[in-house]
């Protein structure tokens, strides 16, 4: 019964302070499947329009397996597609031939790959039919050959214009101020943080539109290419012994509209959030791909940037108080800076057992990762009971 009462009380509580803090749940949710969307929870959406539009909601996580080629160079490039039927992008096989200055469309013997658990094919996609939008995307590698031949650099990498990766080279990424560099050989969990993904060397997420077009519904099959369809824009290309064995996995989280779409949802708008969100985004990927271990610094510069967008926050500190019968500093601190605690992401989860990473001998949890507010009430203040993170 208490908890029920609780969990009434925060969402009254939500509905109030939401007329003062400038910070929807729609927006925070976009900027959670932005940055890590192997882990946040299905249902985001582009909160960019004034005009939301009620969509289906699709999160699927393809997984796959690829060979580095004859001479120990390898890769997986993406191009994310909306369709069941339409490549998604390419791997290099153990037969693939190609040095370390050799355009990746000019290896031998690539294979294709689909997302064939999409719910659409190609055919659907015309008007007035079928129209889609992608909302995020990430991808990631690792190893999973024998230890004891292991080696090599990973470099995970997202063409900043999205301009085509087909013709460039491992060397060309290795070179790039963009990329991200992995030491494969001296690679341990340590080196990764617990929301990194664990044994995940390599990780790039898709940083937000490029073009106005890339917010729209559109009838495209790969939405955001910008040049053919096949065109890849996102990848992580690898230095190894030939042969090597790597598995990959692509998340990704669309929003689809049109006359055949069942189970449509409500869809938010919240332009100023989402400007902030691509604020961040963008700043992070001037120097380095958008990677889930960078959640705690991009919600830092959101928080920041509303921070600095909203000063009126502080105007309505008496009625929020009436409305909260807690510290109202405390209150405002949460909702104004949006979490920016270092413990972040267990902020963002709030205190549901079941959204942890399991804890182990084998991935201690460092005391840096485990700092947040007592028992994540300031998420469920600001948005009622509801998660953002699987």
């Amino acid at each position: 019964m208490k908890k029920s009462r609780t969990a009434r009380e925060n969402r009254n509580n939500a509905r109030m302070l939401q007329t003062f803090l400038p910070v929807s749940h729609c927006g925070v949710h976009y900027a959670a499947a932005l940055v890590d969307p192997f882990h946040a929870e299905h249902g985001a959406c582009v909160p960019a329009e004034l005009f939301p539009l009620p969509s289906q909601k699709v999160t699927i996580i393809h997984k796959g397996v690829f060979d580095l080629g004859t001479t120990g160079y390898g890769f997986v490039l993406l191009n994310p597609t909306v369709a069941n039927n339409v490549s998604a992008g390419f791997t290099s096989s153990s037969t693939s031939v190609g040095g370390v200055g050799t355009l990746f469309n000019a290896y031998t013997n690539l294979v294709p790959f689909q997302i064939t658990a999409l719910p659409y094919s190609a055919s659907s996609l015309v008007a007035p039919n079928l129209a889609a939008r992608i909302v995020s995307v990430g991808l990631r590698a690792r190893y999973s050959g024998q230890l004891m031949i292991r080696g090599g650099t990973a470099y995970a990498f997202e063409e900043p214009d999205h301009q085509p990766l087909d013709a460039m080279s491992y060397q060309a990424i290795a070179a790039h101020q963009q990329s991200w560099g992995c030491d494969v050989t001296n690679w341990t969990t340590d080196n990764s943080s617990e929301w990194s993904g664990l044994n995940w060397m390599a990780n790039v997420c898709y940083s937000g539109p490029t073009r106005p077009q890339d917010i729209e519904f559109v009838n495209n099959t790969n939405p955001l290419s910008v040049g053919a369809a096949n065109s890849t824009f996102m990848g992580i290309c690898i230095s190894g012994s030939p042969g090597d064995k790597w598995t990959f996995e692509v998340a990704i989280h669309i929003e689809y509209i049109g006359s055949i779409v069942p189970e449509r949802t409500p869809s938010h708008a919240d332009p100023m959030v989402f400007a902030k969100v691509l604020d961040a985004s963008k700043t992070i990927t001037a120097v380095k791909p958008l990677q889930p271990a960078d959640t705690g610094s991009f919600l830092q510069k959101i928080a920041d940037g509303i921070r600095d967008s909203v000063p009126m926050i502080q105007d309505g500190a008496k009625l929020v108080k009436a409305a909260v019968s807690m510290d109202i500093g405390g209150v405002l601190n949460a909702g104004a800076s949006l979490l920016s605690r270092p413990g972040v992401r267990k902020v963002l989860t709030g205190n549901h057992p079941n959204s942890e990473m399991p804890r182990s001998s084998k991935y201690p949890r460092k005391s840096t990762d485990v700092q947040h507010y007592n028992d994540g009430s300031a998420l469920e203040i600001l948005f009622g009971d509801q998660k953002l993170f699987g």
